[in-house]
């Protein structure tokens, strides 16, 4: 399987897309934002808007350490961004379970509310926090095809802040197969909104 490299960069700003030229105004709107040349991957701190400081981190893509992705891990947990690999495309997530922090997602990327967002999860144990049903055919597929490329629409348990959803009753919640991904969203203990 092809995977984003094992780079990402720390950074207390907004960002810009780590690897896809911009293709609409806003990421153009990104990219003049932060001055940083597009690394292979990024991680994103954006506690505090107003100051910039930024640091490029190496990672084992297959192997994560542990001490590296702790700080993004950290990120997470305090309601900052965060940008990831998965085996598809890079995510700029936040605490799922965190209305104000899955917000910073939509100002960060001028992202329309009404296009809900995808709750990343590193295995079907965190599936209960975020669904109010789990229908066998939806288990079924779980066992079959996570961690992967599938998302799977269920209704959303109470939980789920509605900015998560734009005010739908349900949630998307997707399984990654990237290491990276699978590292960090175990590491902050919470579902990750992307």
């Amino acid at each position: 399987m092809w995977m984003f490299p094992g780079k990402i960069l720390l950074c207390h700003s907004i960002i810009k897309d780590p690897v896809f030229q911009p293709a609409s105004e806003r990421t153009r709107r990104l990219t003049d934002i932060c001055s940083l040349g597009p690394p292979p991957g990024i991680m994103c701190d954006m506690q505090k808007e107003t100051e910039s400081t930024t640091r490029v981190i190496t990672v084992d893509p297959l192997y994560p350490q542990p001490d590296i992705i702790e700080p993004a891990a950290t990120i997470i947990r305090e309601g900052s961004l965060v940008a990831f690999p998965t085996e598809t495309v890079y995510g700029l997530g936040a605490d799922a379970l965190n209305a104000d922090a899955v917000r910073r997602i939509f100002a960060a990327k001028g992202r329309p509310a009404h296009d809900p967002v995808i709750a990343h999860v590193s295995g079907p144990e965190m599936v209960a926090d975020l669904v109010a049903s789990m229908p066998t055919v939806a288990q079924t597929l779980i066992e079959t095809f996570w961690p992967g490329a599938l998302t799977l629409v269920l209704p959303k348990s109470e939980q789920v802040p509605s900015a998560v959803t734009a005010n739908g009753p349900t949630v998307a919640v997707r399984c990654p197969a990237h290491p990276v991904a699978q590292a960090l969203i175990a590491a902050a203990g919470t579902p990750i909104a992307a």
